[in-house]
């Protein structure tokens, strides 16, 4: 079995919004173990999480947004219309799943609770058995961690501030969510941050088989 980690060298642990490079390598990892066939991707902006799907053979991939960049556009024209298809569209509204349901689905869109709710009643009743769907940025960062980028981004804003991890989250809506996901539906959830580092993490949820 080979292994194409090359892409990897245009990420850094040090981004603020786009998948780090330790979280770029976990979802190539995991997708070479459970081999997805068909990847649901919620809010792209520059593409980077899109590189890890592509650079990990996985068929077919969805690329939704509210606004297409042309980032995107060029990793599409690379695969052809039949490996990725870009939809610029609302992430609330209902998704056309021309080529099948996906199986791995990877959401880092509005971090807007609301809007996160609204997806997950979309896909709720389409989902396979086994699918994963994972949320991006549910993770919390020591202060003294944080980069100046980070730490504008929060802006001092106190609701964002765990008393008993002493660390901030940089999306709460995104632990609203899990935490609204695990109360409404029968998905198996595990999290996957540290405060050891700064890393802004994921939660991963599992359509039971």
């Amino acid at each position: 079995m080979s292994y194409n980690l090359n892409f990897l060298h245009t990420f850094d642990e040090t981004t603020l919004g786009p998948v780090q490079k330790d979280e770029a390598l976990f979802l190539y990892g995991l997708c070479k173990m459970v081999r997805p066939q068909i990847v649901l991707e919620v809010g792209c902006l520059l593409g980077k999480s899109l590189e890890v799907w592509i650079n990990a053979g996985v068929p077919y991939i969805y690329a939704v947004d509210c606004r297409i960049s042309d980032q995107v556009k060029h990793l599409q024209t690379g695969r052809g219309t039949n490996g990725m298809v870009c939809i610029e569209q609302d992430m609330k509204d209902p998704i056309d799943f021309v080529r099948g349901f996906p199986d791995l689905v990877f959401v880092d869109a509005s971090h807007n609770f609301e809007d996160n709710i609204q997806l997950v009643k979309n896909l709720v009743n389409v989902l396979p058995s086994g699918a994963l769907i994972i949320f991006h940025d549910t993770g919390h960062v020591k202060d003294e961690l944080l980069t100046q980028d980070a730490r504008n981004y929060i802006g001092g804003d106190q609701s964002k501030w765990n008393e008993e991890l002493q660390a901030w989250a940089l999306e709460p809506d995104e632990k609203k969510t899990a935490d609204w996901i695990g109360q409404n539906t029968n998905w198996k959830r595990i999290d996957f941050w540290t405060t050891e580092v700064a890393r802004y993490g994921m939660t991963i949820f599992q359509v039971p088989n």
